[in-house]
């Protein structure tokens, strides 16, 4: 127990909440780590495909209020880091400008000039640049990926009760706390804008960033 408190006290940073839940930014003394994962459904006779934009991102060194500009690193996996899409890496400038955040790359993937992105490749001087403002924040341990089908728990005590809800494959998720073999998470639905708190078993979730 006392290893495991100290490994999270080591991890320990913020998770920024902003307007558009499809962005995610993790801070802590390693680094900044972030994910944009937006999907819109097909709809008849004007996307007869679900189209999506999607890039994790991350910045090592440590993360200071008073920096305006990080240079981070761009992927994408569905896996891990090792396994991940390398036809996906690229770099990106990362702003900071009070509580508005700047996401500006060098090249993005086709997906993310549908309507379920934004022009990345704007910097925070450009007339019609995408900033995101912070909404609010929240203590976190790190961001984790679900990598198989995790069932939503509820903890009752010492007990962890499962619930009807469930996380897919492809989430993204802030780890809260850890305990035995379940990760407190709370994951931002951006097809919903909703919220979801609970518990799920940690060996569903893997490190999406290099170790």
């Amino acid at each position: 127990m006392l290893l495991l408190l100290l490994a999270s006290f080591a991890h320990a940073g913020v998770l920024l909440q902003f307007e558009y839940p499809a962005l995610l930014i993790f801070e802590s003394k390693d680094g900044i780590y972030g994910y944009y994962g937006s999907t819109l459904s097909s709809v008849d006779e004007i996307r007869p495909r679900p189209v999506e934009c999607k890039f994790f991102f991350y910045s090592a060194g440590e993360s200071s209020k008073a920096a305006v500009r990080y240079s981070a690193k761009v992927f994408f996996t569905e896996k891990s880091f090792v396994k991940r899409k390398k036809s996906y890496d690229g770099t990106a400038s990362i702003f900071r400008q009070d509580s508005d955040w700047v996401i500006q790359m060098q090249r993005q993937d086709a997906g993310c000039d549908s309507a379920a992105g934004w022009n990345f490749r704007l910097g925070p001087n450009d007339r019609e640049v995408t900033k995101f403002e912070v909404t609010g924040s929240v203590n976190a341990i790190y961001l984790r990926l679900v990598v198989k089908k995790a069932n939503l728990f509820f903890r009752r005590g010492e007990n962890f009760s499962q619930s009807r809800k469930f996380l897919v494959p492809g989430d993204v998720v802030a780890i809260l706390d850890e305990e035995k073999d379940f990760s407190n998470i709370r994951f931002l639905n951006s097809r919903t804008n909703q919220t979801i708190e609970g518990w799920v078993r940690t060996e569903a979730l893997v490190n999406p960033f290099p170790n």
